[in-house]
């Protein structure tokens, strides 16, 4: 895989020098080194393989930090000083943005949902929802492993607050795509949710029976492409892409609509052309056609790679409304798939 998109930057710095990117636009050195920082996390996780307690490790980390994010968002979704003050810690450089969001969320009201911006650790609150989505499906993973009750209904718990924090953070495509993963890993690991099952149909029974509950998801219930700005954004990359599609042209869309295209093919088509496009799609698909194995042949005694499946799945497919993807250099992408060939290749088992 590193191969592969040690490739696609050698042809972005072609691109580049082409369409005047390089010249234009300061931005392109730095996007060349995320590529080299993707390249070589690639190799460090492959050094992992066969270290179990390593591996371990990583994984209880990874709870960790997906509890103490969810937490954090929390926080902040209620306006509380700690919840900020750890972000403005973490990010130092956003103070206007902590500044505006906090005037906005000087009178919250539980019932409004979206009425804050809650970025947890991270700086915005799309990358927020980038890794709720993702890492915040290892919970349910787990749960069907653990033997103690304790452990499995803590799992369970923290699976639920995780799918209420995505609702907080009202990332529309994060929200959903959790969702759908979700379903897809009950289904995967019937046997051993069967209690969870029961109690999500039981609640369903009960809110029937009290009647008409209606409640506010805010953004979450704007679906409509037509009303978003997502679709003007589409339209001009693709009428920008149309007489610019061998070598694509960052600085020159960017001049033209001041905006990415939020979109990984559209981006990648405006960041390198045809022949770039073609090569992360290449390196896309080898990394979900690996996912998609690992969700279709599960094996109850390996749950990793399952997790690591369907979270490589979710980052990919956010990124086709977002900008966060191969494109743009996110590590994250390459962390998943080393960890998710790490997981398939050593005998790790849940506990």
């Amino acid at each position: 895989m590193c191969r592969w998109y040690l490739l696609y930057m050698i042809w972005f710095l072609f691109a580049g020098l082409v369409n005047g990117d390089f010249i234009k636009m300061s931005g392109t050195i730095s996007l060349v080194i995320n590529y080299l920082n993707c390249i070589l996390v690639g190799i460090l996780i492959s050094f992992l393989n066969n270290k179990t307690k390593i591996f371990e490790q990583i994984i209880n980390l990874l709870v960790c930090v997906v509890v103490f994010n969810m937490v954090i968002t929390i926080l902040q979704f209620f306006n509380n000083e700690i919840g900020w003050s750890i972000w403005t810690m973490l990010n130092p450089d956003t103070n206007e943005i902590i500044e505006e969001s906090m005037l906005k969320a000087n009178q919250v009201d539980i019932q409004i949902l979206g009425f804050n911006f809650c970025p947890g650790l991270f700086q915005s609150v799309v990358s927020n929802g980038y890794f709720m989505a993702s890492f915040g499906l290892l919970p349910l993973v787990l749960s069907a492993k653990k033997s103690l009750l304790i452990k499995k209904m803590l799992m369970y718990c923290i699976y639920t607050m995780t799918l209420s924090t995505l609702l907080i953070i009202q990332q529309r495509a994060a929200f959903y795509i959790f969702l759908i993963l979700s379903i897809i890993i009950i289904i995967r690991t019937i046997k051993f949710h069967k209690f969870y099952v029961v109690l999500i149909f039981c609640c369903a029974i009960a809110l029937l029976y009290v009647g008409e509950i209606t409640f506010d998801l805010g953004r979450v219930n704007e679906i409509s492409m037509k009303e978003d700005v997502r679709y003007e954004l589409f339209s001009e990359a693709v009428d920008y892409i149309s007489t610019n599609l061998m070598f694509g042209g960052r600085a020159d869309f960017l001049a033209q609509t001041g905006k990415n295209a939020h979109n990984f093919i559209l981006n990648s088509l405006v960041y390198s052309g045809l022949i770039g496009t073609i090569i992360l799609i290449v390196i896309a698909g080898k990394m979900l056609v690996q996912s998609a194995k690992n969700i279709v042949y599960y094996d109850s005694l390996k749950p990793y790679p399952l997790f690591f499946g369907c979270a490589l799945i979710s980052y990919i497919s956010i990124s086709l409304f977002h900008n966060e993807s191969l494109v743009t250099g996110t590590p994250v992408l390459f962390i998943l798939y080393g960890l998710l060939v790490v997981s398939v290749n050593t005998n790790i088992q849940s506990k």
